[in-house]
């Protein structure tokens, strides 16, 4: 029968005779007392069913299937059980495999994500490598080979997916430990990339868009800060214009409790585009744009054309920048936690990734600018808004944005009555 006994330090032993009748031990670190007696009770189990021949407790196998490998080496060494066999999940392109069609919990996005850092790790450690075999110096060559070609954020970005699946690995016990957790993933803010976008730039982007539905995804991106295209899907039911709010739904935070949407001021210029294809929408659609505009993998290159018919160059991260140009406005005008409410981001990530330096700052501190307070104070017609029961004339007192006559040509109401939204 086996027994546990202390030795000077506290390390607890589980003292038992073995089937060949030599006197066995197993060295536990330090326990619990009741935990090293479930040991010994587990081994006395084995031993009982060694001995009539028959499979273990229902209770013992589990207990087998759920320790550690450095445990159940222990009672291999004791000659207890057998060798854990080797699993093929154990292989790198076997786990990865399994993983990743396991996810269905996950967006088509991140699978795509998935399977490109697959791809990666494939091509450099190949598909038949044990994942218990590759260290961290193996780690730090994986980064040297994705640093060829590939700037220093994508890098990133497969090396935090690495980390994924490595730390699933771990918790699975397949490996002891992630070779890669120690690598560095977070997304570095590439100022070189940002460029602001004046309401002059986005009026002629805007007047050289093919129709009014493109003028509205241009509209939403650049005043509404609004994803494109994960945010496009904005219903007919979500513009309330009675309180002058909409709502934007947003599938890249809706994993987060609350943060699922959220309610932004209905600007003027929104306004202004969603009253021009307002006699476009099919009775009964339920969606403001059609779902070509919604779903359209090539929303970039048609964007990418439209900016060269406005006669202006193509800037970089083409609509993430006009997301960026209005939350550098916003901050000039509202706390940075209303801001970062209405634009669906944090704080952090705001003051790392969005929010830019001017010109028009720059202006401002040596007095050589008389419009320079913030970088869309620039002259333009006054928004009427009388159609919809706000008074005519009436001045942004912070900044403005183009006027409305150059998102669309409006008419007076729009043609049938408009479904709001209650807070």
């Amino acid at each position: 029968m086996a027994y546990v006994v202390n030795d000077s330090k506290d390390r607890k032993r589980v003292i038992f005779t073995g089937l060949d009748r030599k006197r066995r031990t197993i060295r536990l670190s330090k326990m619990a007392r009741r935990d090293a007696d479930k040991v010994a009770e587990h081994v006395d189990a084995i031993l009982a069913a060694a001995m009539s021949k028959s499979p273990v407790a229902k209770r013992t196998a589990e207990w087998l299937g759920d320790i550690e490998g450095v445990m159940h080496e222990k009672l291999v060494r004791a000659g207890l059980v057998q060798p854990r066999e080797v699993a093929d999940t154990t292989t790198l392109g076997a786990f990865l495999a399994e993983y990743i069609a396991g996810r269905t919990d996950v967006k088509p996005a991140t699978q795509a994500k998935y399977k490109t850092t697959q791809h990666a790790l494939e091509a450099f450690f190949g598909p038949g490598r044990r994942l218990d075999s590759i260290s961290q110096g193996d780690g730090d060559a994986f980064r040297r080979f994705l640093k060829s070609g590939r700037m220093e954020n994508t890098v990133r970005k497969l090396i935090a997916t690495t980390k994924v699946f490595f730390g699933a690995a771990k918790r699975m016990r397949i490996i002891s430990e992630n070779p890669f957790a120690d690598q560095k993933s977070a997304i570095q803010a590439n100022t070189a990339r940002m460029v602001f976008i004046t309401p002059e730039m986005i009026a002629k982007v805007i007047d050289a868009a093919p129709d009014g539905f493109w003028r509205l995804v241009i509209v939403l991106a650049r005043f509404g800060g609004v994803r494109v295209p994960s945010e496009l899907s904005i219903q007919i039911e979500d513009v309330d214009f009675a309180n002058a709010r909409l709502r934007v739904r947003s599938p890249k935070t809706e994993h987060h409790i609350g943060r699922g949407e959220r309610i932004i001021p209905l600007f003027p210029e929104i306004r202004a585009a969603i009253d021009g294809i307002w006699d476009q929408i099919p009775a009964g659609a339920a969606h403001l744009l059609p779902e070509q505009y919604r779903n359209r993998e090539n929303l970039r290159q048609q964007m990418h054309r439209i900016i060269r018919r406005a006669g202006l160059p193509i800037w970089e991260k083409t609509f993430q920048n006009l997301r960026s140009s209005r939350e550098t406005e916003l901050a000039e005008c509202f706390p940075l936690h209303v801001v970062t409410a209405w634009l669906g981001n944090s704080q952090p990530v705001a003051l790392k990734h969005y929010l830019q330096v001017t010109d028009a700052h720059f202006a401002s501190a040596v007095g050589t600018d008389k419009m320079a307070r913030i970088p869309a104070r620039f002259t333009s017609e006054p928004t009427r808004m009388a159609a919809h029961g706000e008074p005519e004339n009436q001045e942004t007192p912070c900044f403005q944005g183009v006027s409305r006559q150059q998102v669309v040509e409006m008419g007076l109401e729009p043609t049938r009555p408009l479904r709001s939204f209650g807070f």
